[in-house]
């Protein structure tokens, strides 16, 4: 029966993770080059949204990257404002935020400092949405400082929690089960092929919603729907509504781990 679940894994891993795909041409390729250009800016960009033109000559990105080949400042500074700016400039049409957080981990890997070895601080800026959000406006008003304190106390954060974080998860995912067996759920794939492969999935994408299971799971709205009104009839997700017929269900489990 498992099979069911991972004939399609490769594929569902390649649309889930398309994020650490950018992070890992972060981390190997762009570690080599002398010198960052907007060029590789560019390719970030591609690898994200595959089909996507250039974003073309941008005197602000332009600098932007001259400063990423300096060391003027300590690196999770560096790190902090090349986000910030990143997305002050906004030079795409979409994925800037995706590519923006890619840019935190190239940084962080040209200056030498491990990103092996502590969880990923944009993942962990996502988990703190309202405030990632007022620093960021804090920084285009002027208040680069408001900004900095919160970037550096989320790195610090993530890099206490590394430790803990897998088996953290693990005993999420355990709770999960106990909570879709006290549901009536049948344990496994028994639950039914769409609930399975969701209830799988959630801890890679802790926020979603049917038409985003749809799209990436390669079912149907309705099964996606069902699913997903499944898992939070068991406690796994909570349903929040953001538009008029528009519902994303959190799993605020995991959310909470990269929060605590």
């Amino acid at each position: 029966m498992e099979a069911e679940v991972t004939d399609h894994d490769d594929e569902i891993a390649r649309s889930v993770a398309r994020n650490l795909d950018t992070l890992d041409q972060a981390v190997g390729e762009l570690e080599a080059v002398p010198e960052l250009t907007t060029a590789h800016v560019d390719a970030l960009h591609r690898r994200l949204l595959p089909g996507e033109g250039k974003g073309g000559g941008n005197t602000d990105l332009e600098d932007l990257v001259a400063y990423v080949n300096t060391a003027d400042h300590g690196a999770l500074v560096q790190a902090a404002l090349v986000h910030a700016r990143f997305m002050t400039i906004g030079p795409y049409a979409d994925a800037n935020g995706r590519v923006g957080r890619a840019l935190i981990q190239t940084v962080l890997t040209r200056r030498g400092l491990s990103t092996s070895a502590i969880l990923p601080v944009s993942v962990a800026l996502l988990a703190r949405h309202d405030e990632y959000a007022e620093g960021l406006a804090a920084y285009r008003n002027g208040d680069p400082a408001h900004w900095l304190r919160l970037f550096l106390r989320t790195a610090r954060a993530a890099a206490e929690r590394v430790g803990t974080f897998a088996d953290e998860l693990a005993a999420v995912r355990d709770v999960w089960d106990g909570r879709c067996r006290a549901a009536g759920l049948p344990p496994g794939p028994r639950m039914g092929r769409a609930t399975y492969r969701l209830l799988h999935w959630f801890p890679a994408v802790p926020v979603m919603t049917a038409s985003t299971a749809e799209r990436t799971f390669r079912m149907t709205n309705q099964e996606a729907r069902r699913a997903l009104a499944q898992l939070a009839d068991a406690g796994v997700v909570r349903p929040e509504q953001t538009g008029r017929d528009t519902f994303a269900y959190v799993a605020e489990d995991v959310l909470g781990l990269l929060t605590a």
